[in-house]
């Protein structure tokens, strides 16, 4: 497994980027990526777990068998990721975003392939009350419904970074950011709370909810990042994944 220099992504103070700011969760395919027990995964290997590495405990478990995902050296132009074509963790902790802070704002290095690509998300069993990141955009459901909107993202692939933003304090509104560049706010990012259960799964293994590529990096904080704030943290995902931004 390719480990990155952390030294080269520092601010001028000598402190990392990623070191300045609070994370609820931090997912790196580069530091943290077991086969079983601390064993690092080498190419092709299932993962049994991807290690938090905010401090907060928050690891991913491997499902079970043949839903576990792997490690892939190839990927992120030899950096590694996580493949989640059809298949998925389920977190260790109920991580309830939205209680008391209901603003995040989430950070994707993706390689998609085509349709979906779920990060955390609540899970069947949790209708309306569930937030679902899919495709680097969040997705809220008041009845688990609406399926054609995690179908309706568009057909970009490719290696990606993308960013989500839930702004407004019980407003169900956001930004999204797409290699750099702003969109205009999009709705349906946010809820009242949820307990996230799976990461890299809508529902389903297999068909249009199966995920369908792969994860680099997944970052979220509790807050509504500034412009600025999240320019520069683009700008360091941008530099250690060797992906352009605009």
């Amino acid at each position: 497994m390719s480990i990155i220099n952390p030294y080269r992504f520092q601010t001028t103070t000598g402190s990392s980027v990623i070191d300045n700011h609070n994370w609820e969760v931090h997912y790196d395919a580069t530091v943290g990526v077991y086969t079983t027990g601390t064993t690092d995964a080498t190419n092709g290997q299932t993962i049994e777990t991807w290690a938090d590495q905010s401090g907060n405990g928050n690891d991913l478990l491997g499902a079970a068998a043949p839903y576990r995902p792997t490690y892939d050296s190839s990927a992120f132009g030899g950096l590694g990721g996580i493949d989640l074509v059809s298949k998925h963790f389920t977190v260790t902790n109920s991580i309830d975003l939205n209680t008391g802070n209901p603003v995040w704002t989430a950070f994707h290095v993706i390689h998609r392939n085509g349709n979906s690509l779920w990060s955390l998300e609540a899970g069947s069993g949790l209708s309306g009350t569930g937030v679902l990141y899919g495709d680097g955009r969040a997705y809220a459901t008041v009845a688990k419904s609406g399926r054609y909107f995690y179908r309706n993202y568009g057909g970009f692939t490719g290696d990606h970074i993308y960013v989500t933003q839930a702004a407004t304090s019980g407003v169900d509104d956001g930004r999204v950011w797409f290699d750099g560049v702003s969109s205009t706010p999009v709705t349906y990012l946010n809820a009242a709370k949820q307990a996230c259960i799976y990461f890299g799964r809508r529902g389903s293994n297999t068909g249009p909810e199966a995920s369908n590529g792969l994860y680099g990096e997944f970052l979220l904080t509790l807050s509504a990042l500034t412009e600025p704030e999240i320019e520069e943290i683009e700008t360091y995902l941008s530099e250690k994944w060797g992906l352009p931004i605009t």
